[in-house]
């Protein structure tokens, strides 16, 4: 049964620009790297919205 939401999952996960990773604490698996994409996802969002902001800012100073 899980392995068809996760066929199901996987697909709308790149509709919504999200991350996908199955997952078992049971058995430690892909705990960390799922705990890594997530990070890497966030700082990376962090980055381009800073970079925009900052374009921004260049823009106003030219008015």
């Amino acid at each position: 049964m899980f392995k068809k939401y996760a066929m199901d999952l996987k697909p709308r996960s790149l509709t919504y620009y999200s991350i996908f990773v199955e997952t078992s604490a049971l058995e430690a698996l892909n705990v960390e790297d799922a705990f890594t994409q997530l990070l890497s996802q966030i700082y990376r969002v962090r980055v381009a919205s800073k970079k925009a902001l900052d374009v921004g800012d260049d823009d106003s100073a030219t008015l």
